[in-house]
């Protein structure tokens, strides 16, 4: 993986924002918004 991305310039962890950015972006504002719940 790495060594393939690197041939062409694009970091390995550029996949991560572009097509899991919205699911981890969405968990953390669930959280956020439950926060007070769970931490009493």
């Amino acid at each position: 993986m790495f060594d393939g991305h690197a041939a062409c310039s694009r970091p390995p962890w550029a996949r991560i924002f572009t097509e899991d950015g919205p699911y981890w972006l969405a968990t953390a504002d669930h959280l956020d918004a439950h926060a007070d719940r769970w931490t009493g």
